[in-house]
């Protein structure tokens, strides 16, 4: 499952040339130009927007889903050590899945 800021970038058209997942950092593929809502609540109210979307090629899989909760996990930790902790296991799992190294 693809989450929106991380694995997932919905920009404006040509507003920049390439992003990389904040997950594992793989470049994303982006599709240009895309007619569709860019948020939930564009969804509900049925408003479209023109926009880039740049998707990790990673997104999706068990390992990156897994990689994806430890770092919303590191985010909302209030505990310094237990966020290293936590870093600890993401670049063991980004190195089990030879990827490079996350922003977190």
């Amino acid at each position: 499952m693809a989450t929106q800021g991380y694995d997932v970038f919905l920009l404006a058209p040509g507003s920049v040339d390439q992003m990389a997942c904040r997950i594992c950092g793989t470049a994303c593929a982006v599709v240009r130009n895309v007619k569709g809502p860019t948020s939930y609540a564009s969804a509900i109210t049925k408003t479209v927007s023109l926009h880039d979307r740049f998707t990790c090629p990673h997104s999706g899989m068990d390992w990156h889903a897994q990689a994806l909760h430890l770092a919303e996990a590191i985010e909302a930790s209030p505990s310094p050590r237990l966020a290293q902790q936590m870093r600890l296991d993401l670049a063991d799992l980004l190195q089990a899945n030879r990827v490079g190294q996350t922003v977190h």
